[in-house]
């Protein structure tokens, strides 16, 4: 086997009443369309959106990370794909036995079996019809990861061009426990 890092994402979300035990009683709504009940203020006015083309996910939530919880496919890590340069070989996998917690049960088991001087392995991410970078612009990163038994060595986690060639910043973030770890990088 060779040496593994298992990656982890939190998010915030909202809770489902979905498959509860909680009784559901159907909802009555009566309008009294000739009472007044209120006085609404002229100067208010309404407010619609809807979802098209990740208009929230990447848009007006600013994440730049698509599927960064593993939960957009039960079989295989939608959006992620993996580096393998250099003659260097990798694998990745969803994993349901090394979650974060029990709402985030699922990681990204990450295995480098070989990786030669000038070679890398990992992953990426292609995030939202790629991710932008954009001049003065300050970029916020943070992760959870943690080592498997054996691993010993560095992660490195960069912004850069689809082809590669183009770091425009990165950070390398050492010293990985058994434990789950929140990486912030700024």
């Amino acid at each position: 086997m060779g040496k593994c890092l298992i990656i982890g994402v939190l998010y915030f979300g909202l809770a489902s009443l979905a498959g509860s035990s909680q009784s559901v009683q159907t909802p009555v709504l009566h309008i009294k369309a000739d009472e007044i009940t209120a006085k609404v203020s002229p100067v208010f006015s309404g407010m619609m959106t809807e979802e098209i083309n990740h208009s929230y996910d990447g848009g007006l939530y600013a994440e730049l990370i698509q599927n960064r919880v593993f939960k957009d496919n039960a079989t295989k890590p939608a959006h992620w794909s993996l580096v393998q340069e250099g003659g260097a070989t990798a694998s990745m996998v969803l994993d349901d036995t090394n979650g974060l917690n029990e709402s985030l049960g699922t990681s990204l088991r990450v295995e480098a079996g070989s990786v030669f001087p000038g070679g890398r392995a990992g992953v990426a991410n292609d995030g939202y019809w790629g991710i932008p970078v954009k001049p003065k612009t300050v970029y916020h990163a943070s992760f959870y990861a943690k080592a498997a038994a054996g691993f010993g060595g560095a992660v490195k986690v960069s912004l850069e061009s689809t082809n590669g060639a183009v770091v425009f910043v990165s950070a390398t973030v050492t010293h990985l426990s058994g434990d789950w770890q929140n990486i912030p990088l700024r």
